[in-house]
Protein backbone atom coordinates (compact mmCIF):
# COMPACT_ATOMS: atom_id res chain seq x y z
CA UNK A 1 0.00 0.00 0.00
CA UNK A 2 1.33 3.41 -1.15
CA UNK A 3 1.60 6.47 1.75
CA UNK A 4 -1.41 8.02 0.15
CA UNK A 5 -3.47 5.28 0.30
CA UNK A 6 -2.34 4.27 3.61
CA UNK A 7 -3.15 7.45 5.12
CA UNK A 8 -6.87 7.46 3.38
CA UNK A 9 -7.57 4.51 4.75
CA UNK A 10 -5.70 4.89 8.74
CA UNK A 11 -8.37 8.73 8.61
CA UNK A 12 -11.57 6.13 7.48
CA UNK A 13 -10.85 3.80 10.03
CA UNK A 14 -9.88 6.62 12.74
CA UNK A 15 -13.13 8.49 11.41
CA UNK A 16 -15.35 4.91 12.09
CA UNK A 17 -14.15 3.94 15.43
CA UNK A 18 -10.94 2.11 15.35
CA UNK A 19 -8.08 2.20 17.57
CA UNK A 20 -4.60 3.43 16.44
CA UNK A 21 -3.31 -0.45 17.49
CA UNK A 22 -6.29 -1.68 14.84
CA UNK A 23 -5.26 0.78 11.99
CA UNK A 24 -1.41 0.37 12.23
CA UNK A 25 -2.33 -3.33 11.79
CA UNK A 26 -4.07 -3.14 8.81
CA UNK A 27 -2.39 -0.21 7.31
CA UNK A 28 0.81 -1.82 8.10
CA UNK A 29 2.23 1.51 9.27
CA UNK A 30 3.63 2.73 12.55
CA UNK A 31 1.12 5.98 13.54
CA UNK A 32 0.27 7.58 16.20
CA UNK A 33 -3.10 9.67 17.26
CA UNK A 34 -1.71 12.96 16.94
CA UNK A 35 -0.52 12.10 13.39
CA UNK A 36 -3.47 10.76 12.22
CA UNK A 37 -5.45 14.09 14.19
CA UNK A 38 -3.20 16.48 12.13
CA UNK A 39 -4.15 14.62 8.53
CA UNK A 40 -7.61 15.24 9.15
CA UNK A 41 -7.05 18.67 10.40
CA UNK A 42 -5.06 19.43 6.93
CA UNK A 43 -7.26 17.80 4.57
CA UNK A 44 -10.41 19.96 6.31
CA UNK A 45 -8.23 22.84 6.02
CA UNK A 46 -6.99 22.60 2.16
CA UNK A 47 -10.61 21.96 1.32
CA UNK A 48 -11.60 24.99 2.67
CA UNK A 49 -8.65 26.97 1.39
CA UNK A 50 -9.46 25.73 -1.96
CA UNK A 51 -13.41 26.90 -1.74
CA UNK A 52 -12.15 30.19 -0.16
CA UNK A 53 -10.11 30.79 -3.20
CA UNK A 54 -12.83 29.86 -5.40
CA UNK A 55 -15.45 32.05 -3.37
CA UNK A 56 -12.38 35.02 -3.33
CA UNK A 57 -11.98 34.84 -6.84
CA UNK A 58 -15.82 35.08 -7.64
CA UNK A 59 -16.44 38.11 -5.98
CA UNK A 60 -13.59 40.11 -7.09
CA UNK A 61 -14.70 39.50 -10.68
CA UNK A 62 -18.62 40.66 -9.26
CA UNK A 63 -19.33 44.20 -10.35
CA UNK A 64 -22.73 44.10 -9.23
CA UNK A 65 -22.99 45.08 -5.72
CA UNK A 66 -25.92 43.53 -4.62
CA UNK A 67 -25.20 40.09 -6.13
CA UNK A 68 -21.53 40.28 -4.85
CA UNK A 69 -22.77 40.61 -1.50
CA UNK A 70 -24.42 36.73 -0.95
CA UNK A 71 -21.30 35.79 -1.96
CA UNK A 72 -18.90 37.90 0.40
CA UNK A 73 -21.48 35.92 2.94
CA UNK A 74 -20.12 32.77 2.18
CA UNK A 75 -16.46 33.72 2.10
CA UNK A 76 -17.10 35.22 5.46
CA UNK A 77 -19.08 31.78 6.82
CA UNK A 78 -15.96 29.73 5.14
CA UNK A 79 -13.60 31.81 6.85
CA UNK A 80 -14.95 31.69 10.13
CA UNK A 81 -14.91 27.69 9.82
CA UNK A 82 -11.53 27.77 9.06
CA UNK A 83 -10.86 29.67 11.85
CA UNK A 84 -12.40 27.30 14.02
CA UNK A 85 -9.88 24.26 12.61
CA UNK A 86 -6.56 26.53 12.60
CA UNK A 87 -7.70 29.64 15.41
CA UNK A 88 -4.06 30.81 14.70
CA UNK A 89 -3.98 31.08 10.59
CA UNK A 90 -2.82 34.84 10.29
CA UNK A 91 -3.44 34.45 6.79
CA UNK A 92 -6.91 33.27 7.11
CA UNK A 93 -7.35 36.22 9.49
CA UNK A 94 -6.84 38.83 7.41
CA UNK A 95 -8.64 37.66 4.79
CA UNK A 96 -11.69 37.44 7.11
CA UNK A 97 -11.09 41.33 8.28
CA UNK A 98 -10.83 42.28 4.17
CA UNK A 99 -14.25 40.33 3.71
CA UNK A 100 -15.68 42.11 6.81
CA UNK A 101 -14.03 45.65 5.22
CA UNK A 102 -15.92 44.51 2.18
CA UNK A 103 -19.55 44.05 4.03
CA UNK A 104 -18.75 46.95 5.94
CA UNK A 105 -18.96 45.40 9.42
CA UNK A 106 -15.98 47.52 10.23
CA UNK A 107 -16.06 47.22 13.79
CA UNK A 108 -15.76 43.47 13.41
CA UNK A 109 -12.96 44.28 11.02
CA UNK A 110 -11.24 47.01 13.14
CA UNK A 111 -10.68 44.25 16.00
CA UNK A 112 -9.29 41.63 14.21
CA UNK A 113 -7.07 43.96 12.62
CA UNK A 114 -5.91 44.99 15.59
CA UNK A 115 -5.22 41.60 16.98
CA UNK A 116 -3.30 40.71 14.32
CA UNK A 117 -0.96 44.07 14.78
CA UNK A 118 0.06 42.62 17.67
CA UNK A 119 1.60 39.78 16.24
CA UNK A 120 2.64 41.37 12.52
CA UNK A 121 3.17 44.48 11.38
CA UNK A 122 2.78 43.14 7.48
CA UNK A 123 1.62 45.55 4.54
CA UNK A 124 -1.48 43.27 4.19
CA UNK A 125 -2.25 43.82 7.72
CA UNK A 126 -1.22 48.09 7.94
CA UNK A 127 -3.06 48.29 4.60
CA UNK A 128 -6.37 46.75 6.17
CA UNK A 129 -6.18 49.26 9.25
CA UNK A 130 -5.39 52.08 7.11
CA UNK A 131 -8.54 51.62 5.36
CA UNK A 132 -10.59 50.82 8.23
CA UNK A 133 -9.47 54.14 9.56
CA UNK A 134 -9.81 56.13 6.52
CA UNK A 135 -13.56 54.93 6.57
CA UNK A 136 -14.59 55.87 10.15
CA UNK A 137 -12.86 59.44 9.70
CA UNK A 138 -9.53 58.46 11.54
CA UNK A 139 -7.54 59.91 9.17
CA UNK A 140 -4.61 60.59 11.86
CA UNK A 141 -4.18 56.83 12.32
CA UNK A 142 -5.06 56.11 8.43
CA UNK A 143 -1.52 57.88 7.87
CA UNK A 144 0.22 56.43 10.44
CA UNK A 145 -0.04 53.01 9.23
CA UNK A 146 0.49 54.28 6.07
CA UNK A 147 4.09 55.39 6.70
CA UNK A 148 4.56 52.27 8.94
CA UNK A 149 4.73 50.85 5.44
CA UNK A 150 6.70 53.39 3.69
CA UNK A 151 9.30 52.97 6.52
CA UNK A 152 10.10 49.70 5.15
CA UNK A 153 9.42 51.03 1.81
CA UNK A 154 9.99 54.47 1.30
CA UNK A 155 10.43 54.33 -2.74
CA UNK A 156 6.57 52.89 -2.99
CA UNK A 157 4.47 55.67 -5.05
CA UNK A 158 1.25 53.95 -4.45
CA UNK A 159 1.35 54.36 -0.59
CA UNK A 160 3.17 57.91 -0.73
CA UNK A 161 0.18 59.10 -3.12
CA UNK A 162 -2.22 57.39 -0.57
CA UNK A 163 -0.64 59.22 2.10
CA UNK A 164 -1.16 62.63 0.12
CA UNK A 165 -4.61 61.62 -0.14
CA UNK A 166 -5.30 61.04 3.12
CA UNK A 167 -3.82 64.08 4.54
CA UNK A 168 -5.88 66.27 1.88
CA UNK A 169 -9.15 64.83 3.21
CA UNK A 170 -7.88 65.42 7.00
CA UNK A 171 -7.39 69.15 5.83
CA UNK A 172 -10.26 69.56 3.88
CA UNK A 173 -12.45 68.06 6.71
CA UNK A 174 -10.79 69.78 9.49
CA UNK A 175 -11.19 73.17 7.45
CA UNK A 176 -14.98 72.22 6.98
CA UNK A 177 -15.19 71.78 11.08
CA UNK A 178 -13.35 74.91 11.58
CA UNK A 179 -15.73 76.94 9.32
CA UNK A 180 -18.86 75.40 11.05
CA UNK A 181 -17.56 76.32 14.65
CA UNK A 182 -16.42 79.80 13.18
CA UNK A 183 -19.82 80.10 12.31
CA UNK A 184 -21.82 79.06 15.33
CA UNK A 185 -19.60 81.52 17.28
CA UNK A 186 -20.06 84.17 14.75
CA UNK A 187 -24.24 84.24 15.01
CA UNK A 188 -24.08 83.99 18.64
CA UNK A 189 -21.86 86.83 18.60
CA UNK A 190 -24.33 88.82 16.38
CA UNK A 191 -27.76 87.49 18.36
CA UNK A 192 -25.58 89.87 21.38
CA UNK A 193 -26.89 92.61 20.49
CA UNK A 194 -29.91 92.23 18.03
CA UNK A 195 -31.13 90.29 22.39
CA UNK A 196 -30.07 93.41 24.34
CA UNK A 197 -32.10 95.80 21.91
CA UNK A 198 -34.99 93.51 21.95
CA UNK A 199 -35.32 92.79 26.06
CA UNK A 200 -34.35 96.77 26.51
CA UNK A 201 -37.43 97.51 23.87
CA UNK A 202 -39.93 95.44 25.37
CA UNK A 203 -39.33 97.00 29.12
CA UNK A 204 -39.24 100.29 27.86
CA UNK A 205 -42.52 99.67 26.16
CA UNK A 206 -44.17 98.21 29.82
CA UNK A 207 -43.09 102.34 30.60
CA UNK A 208 -40.56 101.37 32.88
CA UNK A 209 -36.65 102.36 32.57
CA UNK A 210 -34.34 99.22 31.27
CA UNK A 211 -31.14 98.52 33.08
CA UNK A 212 -29.03 98.16 30.24
CA UNK A 213 -26.06 97.05 32.82
CA UNK A 214 -28.10 94.56 33.76
CA UNK A 215 -29.41 93.62 30.38
CA UNK A 216 -26.35 93.03 28.86
CA UNK A 217 -24.92 90.98 31.49
CA UNK A 218 -27.58 88.58 31.48
CA UNK A 219 -27.50 87.92 27.40
CA UNK A 220 -23.82 88.05 27.42
CA UNK A 221 -23.76 85.21 30.11
CA UNK A 222 -26.27 83.12 28.29
CA UNK A 223 -24.38 83.86 24.63
CA UNK A 224 -21.15 83.85 25.86
CA UNK A 225 -21.46 80.79 27.73
CA UNK A 226 -22.11 79.18 24.87
CA UNK A 227 -19.47 80.35 22.92
CA UNK A 228 -16.98 79.36 25.21
CA UNK A 229 -18.20 75.36 24.84
CA UNK A 230 -17.95 75.87 21.38
CA UNK A 231 -13.96 77.31 21.66
CA UNK A 232 -13.10 74.36 24.26
CA UNK A 233 -14.31 71.77 21.77
CA UNK A 234 -12.62 73.81 18.97
CA UNK A 235 -9.39 73.52 21.02
CA UNK A 236 -10.15 69.82 21.67
CA UNK A 237 -9.40 68.93 18.14
CA UNK A 238 -7.53 71.78 16.82
CA UNK A 239 -5.17 72.23 20.16
CA UNK A 240 -2.96 75.71 18.09
CA UNK A 241 -6.34 77.30 16.58
CA UNK A 242 -5.81 80.80 17.33
CA UNK A 243 -9.12 81.88 16.94
CA UNK A 244 -10.75 79.43 19.45
CA UNK A 245 -8.23 80.55 21.64
CA UNK A 246 -9.18 84.64 21.72
CA UNK A 247 -12.86 83.44 21.88
CA UNK A 248 -12.06 80.84 24.92
CA UNK A 249 -10.23 83.91 27.02
CA UNK A 250 -12.57 86.72 25.16
CA UNK A 251 -16.05 84.08 26.66
CA UNK A 252 -14.40 83.62 29.93
CA UNK A 253 -14.11 87.12 30.72
CA UNK A 254 -17.81 87.93 29.39
CA UNK A 255 -19.14 86.00 31.36
CA UNK A 256 -17.15 86.31 34.50
CA UNK A 257 -14.81 83.91 34.93
CA UNK A 258 -11.84 86.16 35.02
CA UNK A 259 -9.15 84.44 36.76
CA UNK A 260 -9.59 81.33 34.09
CA UNK A 261 -9.81 83.58 31.47
CA UNK A 262 -6.18 84.96 33.15
CA UNK A 263 -5.17 81.42 33.06
CA UNK A 264 -5.70 80.38 29.89
CA UNK A 265 -4.29 83.62 28.72
CA UNK A 266 -0.76 83.44 30.15
CA UNK A 267 -0.97 79.69 28.64
CA UNK A 268 -1.81 81.07 25.27
CA UNK A 269 0.67 84.15 25.39
CA UNK A 270 3.38 81.80 25.92
CA UNK A 271 2.91 79.56 22.61
CA UNK A 272 2.29 83.11 20.71
CA UNK A 273 3.07 86.58 22.55
CA UNK A 274 2.16 88.51 19.53
CA UNK A 275 -1.96 88.22 20.15
CA UNK A 276 -3.26 91.71 20.33
CA UNK A 277 -6.77 90.10 21.08
CA UNK A 278 -6.00 88.25 24.23
CA UNK A 279 -3.31 90.56 25.34
CA UNK A 280 -6.05 93.17 25.24
CA UNK A 281 -8.15 91.09 27.25
CA UNK A 282 -5.14 90.72 29.87
CA UNK A 283 -5.31 94.22 29.70
CA UNK A 284 -8.89 94.45 30.83
CA UNK A 285 -8.47 91.46 33.92
CA UNK A 286 -5.34 93.24 35.77
CA UNK A 287 -7.73 96.26 35.06
CA UNK A 288 -10.24 94.90 37.02
CA UNK A 289 -7.89 93.71 39.65
CA UNK A 290 -6.81 96.76 40.24
CA UNK A 291 -3.23 96.07 39.29
CA UNK A 292 -2.48 99.20 37.01
CA UNK A 293 1.34 98.13 36.57
CA UNK A 294 0.57 94.43 35.27
CA UNK A 295 -2.60 96.43 32.94
CA UNK A 296 0.45 99.17 31.92
CA UNK A 297 2.97 95.63 31.08
CA UNK A 298 0.41 94.30 28.87
CA UNK A 299 -0.61 97.52 27.44
CA UNK A 300 2.91 98.28 26.42
CA UNK A 301 3.41 94.90 24.59
CA UNK A 302 0.58 95.93 22.40
CA UNK A 303 2.53 98.93 21.79
CA UNK A 304 5.96 96.95 20.81
CA UNK A 305 3.95 94.42 18.74
CA UNK A 306 1.92 96.52 16.79
CA UNK A 307 2.72 96.98 12.66
CA UNK A 308 -0.08 99.30 12.13
CA UNK A 309 -1.40 102.12 13.54
CA UNK A 310 -2.61 101.49 17.31
CA UNK A 311 -6.39 101.71 18.13
CA UNK A 312 -6.87 104.58 19.58
CA UNK A 313 -8.38 103.10 22.45
CA UNK A 314 -5.28 101.26 23.68
CA UNK A 315 -3.39 104.94 23.70
CA UNK A 316 -5.83 106.89 25.62
CA UNK A 317 -5.68 103.65 28.08
CA UNK A 318 -1.73 103.86 28.37
CA UNK A 319 -1.75 107.36 28.66
CA UNK A 320 -4.64 107.41 31.25
CA UNK A 321 -2.47 104.64 33.27
CA UNK A 322 0.57 106.20 33.16
CA UNK A 323 -0.97 109.56 34.56
CA UNK A 324 -2.52 107.81 37.63
CA UNK A 325 0.70 105.49 38.06
CA UNK A 326 2.78 108.76 37.96
CA UNK A 327 0.02 110.59 40.17
CA UNK A 328 -0.07 108.18 42.40
CA UNK A 329 3.81 107.52 42.66
CA UNK A 330 3.73 111.87 43.80
CA UNK A 331 1.34 110.72 46.51
CA UNK A 332 3.60 107.85 47.96
CA UNK A 333 6.42 110.53 47.71
CA UNK A 334 4.40 113.25 49.46
CA UNK A 335 3.48 110.42 52.11
CA UNK A 336 6.93 109.59 52.55
CA UNK A 337 7.95 113.58 52.85
CA UNK A 338 5.10 113.76 55.26
CA UNK A 339 3.17 116.16 52.96
CA UNK A 340 -0.80 115.36 53.60
CA UNK A 341 -3.93 116.87 52.89
CA UNK A 342 -6.87 116.80 54.63
CA UNK A 343 -10.66 117.58 53.72
CA UNK A 344 -10.38 121.28 55.03
CA UNK A 345 -7.37 121.75 52.91
CA UNK A 346 -9.24 120.67 49.85
CA UNK A 347 -12.39 122.94 50.67
CA UNK A 348 -10.07 126.32 51.07
CA UNK A 349 -8.34 124.92 48.22
CA UNK A 350 -11.22 124.53 46.15
CA UNK A 351 -13.30 127.89 47.49
CA UNK A 352 -10.34 129.33 46.48
CA UNK A 353 -10.61 128.32 42.66
CA UNK A 354 -14.49 129.36 42.68
CA UNK A 355 -13.47 132.83 43.84
CA UNK A 356 -10.41 133.41 41.24
CA UNK A 357 -13.03 132.13 38.87
CA UNK A 358 -15.61 134.67 40.06
CA UNK A 359 -12.58 137.17 39.33
CA UNK A 360 -12.22 135.80 35.99
CA UNK A 361 -8.71 134.86 36.71
CA UNK A 362 -9.30 131.27 35.45
CA UNK A 363 -10.51 130.06 31.41
CA UNK A 364 -11.30 126.97 29.94
CA UNK A 365 -7.51 126.32 29.64
CA UNK A 366 -7.40 126.54 32.96
CA UNK A 367 -9.39 123.82 33.56
CA UNK A 368 -7.22 120.29 33.01
CA UNK A 369 -4.80 121.17 34.79
CA UNK A 370 -6.60 122.67 37.77
CA UNK A 371 -8.05 119.33 37.53
CA UNK A 372 -4.43 117.50 37.81
CA UNK A 373 -4.24 119.67 40.73
CA UNK A 374 -7.27 118.28 42.69
CA UNK A 375 -5.75 114.89 42.51
CA UNK A 376 -3.82 115.76 45.67
CA UNK A 377 -6.65 116.53 48.31
CA UNK A 378 -8.67 113.66 49.67
CA UNK A 379 -12.16 113.38 48.31
CA UNK A 380 -11.38 114.13 44.29
CA UNK A 381 -14.72 113.62 43.31
CA UNK A 382 -16.29 116.36 45.33
CA UNK A 383 -13.38 118.48 43.74
CA UNK A 384 -14.21 116.95 40.25
CA UNK A 385 -17.83 117.72 40.64
CA UNK A 386 -17.12 121.12 41.14
CA UNK A 387 -14.62 121.91 38.63
CA UNK A 388 -17.21 120.13 35.53
CA UNK A 389 -19.54 122.65 37.31
CA UNK A 390 -17.21 125.65 36.60
CA UNK A 391 -16.12 124.02 33.30
CA UNK A 392 -20.32 124.09 32.26
CA UNK A 393 -20.64 127.71 33.44
CA UNK A 394 -17.97 128.48 30.94
CA UNK A 395 -19.11 125.94 27.75
CA UNK A 396 -22.93 125.93 29.11
CA UNK A 397 -22.75 122.25 27.52
CA UNK A 398 -24.91 120.66 29.70
CA UNK A 399 -24.75 117.22 28.08
CA UNK A 400 -20.95 117.42 28.10
CA UNK A 401 -20.81 117.47 31.48
CA UNK A 402 -22.74 114.41 32.34
CA UNK A 403 -20.77 112.89 29.28
CA UNK A 404 -17.37 113.43 31.84
CA UNK A 405 -18.76 112.13 34.79
CA UNK A 406 -20.06 108.90 32.49
CA UNK A 407 -16.92 108.81 31.09
CA UNK A 408 -14.83 108.70 34.99
CA UNK A 409 -17.57 105.93 35.88
CA UNK A 410 -16.54 103.87 32.95
CA UNK A 411 -12.47 104.18 33.06
CA UNK A 412 -11.79 104.84 36.72
CA UNK A 413 -9.92 101.32 37.78
CA UNK A 414 -11.92 101.76 41.35
CA UNK A 415 -14.90 103.84 42.69
CA UNK A 416 -16.36 103.68 46.02
CA UNK A 417 -20.24 103.30 46.66
CA UNK A 418 -20.29 107.29 48.24
CA UNK A 419 -18.49 108.48 44.86
CA UNK A 420 -20.76 106.20 42.94
CA UNK A 421 -23.19 108.25 44.19
CA UNK A 422 -22.45 111.37 44.45
CA UNK A 423 -21.99 110.93 40.82
CA UNK A 424 -25.66 109.56 40.11
CA UNK A 425 -26.42 112.27 42.14
CA UNK A 426 -24.68 114.85 39.95
CA UNK A 427 -26.20 113.52 36.78
CA UNK A 428 -30.31 113.42 37.90
CA UNK A 429 -29.53 117.39 38.91
CA UNK A 430 -27.88 118.13 35.93
CA UNK A 431 -30.64 116.15 33.35
CA UNK A 432 -33.08 118.41 35.70
CA UNK A 433 -31.22 121.70 34.57
CA UNK A 434 -31.37 120.44 31.26
CA UNK A 435 -35.27 119.33 31.57
CA UNK A 436 -35.98 123.15 33.16
CA UNK A 437 -33.59 125.10 29.98
CA UNK A 438 -35.75 122.65 27.56
CA UNK A 439 -39.11 124.17 28.91
CA UNK A 440 -38.15 127.46 29.36
CA UNK A 441 -36.92 127.90 25.83
CA UNK A 442 -40.26 126.39 24.88
CA UNK A 443 -41.77 128.57 26.72
CA UNK A 444 -40.26 131.41 25.28
CA UNK A 445 -39.79 129.96 21.66
CA UNK A 446 -43.88 130.00 21.82
CA UNK A 447 -44.26 133.16 22.65
CA UNK A 448 -42.01 134.67 20.22
CA UNK A 449 -44.28 132.57 17.82
CA UNK A 450 -47.34 134.24 18.90
CA UNK A 451 -46.06 138.22 18.43
CA UNK A 452 -45.55 138.04 22.66
CA UNK A 453 -47.71 139.04 25.44
CA UNK A 454 -51.17 140.44 24.07
CA UNK A 455 -52.30 141.10 27.67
Amino acid sequence: MDFKSAKNKAIELYQKGATVQEINKKVGITLTEDTIQKWIIDDKYNSYKYIIFKLQKKQKAEQDIEKRRPILLELKQQLEAVLEIVPNDMDMQTKLMYTNISLKDIEAARKIGYELLEKTDSREVLNGIAIIEEKTGNYDKAIEMIEKMLSSDPNNEYYKSKKQRLQNKKESRENNEKDKMYAQMATLERSAKKIIERKQGEITLQGKEANIKKITNEVYQDVYSRIKEISESMLERFPEDVIAKEKLVKSLYLIGEKDIAKSRGEEFLQTNNNDEIILWYMCKIERDKGNLQGEKEYLQKLVDISSQELPLKVMQRLERVNLILEKQAEELKEEKQGKTFTEEDRQVWIENIQKQFQEGKISLEDIDNINKEARKYPNYIKSFIAILDLKTKITEDFQSEIEELDKYLETEYSVSKEDYKLILDEMTKIKNQIDSKRIANNYYDSQDSNGGDER
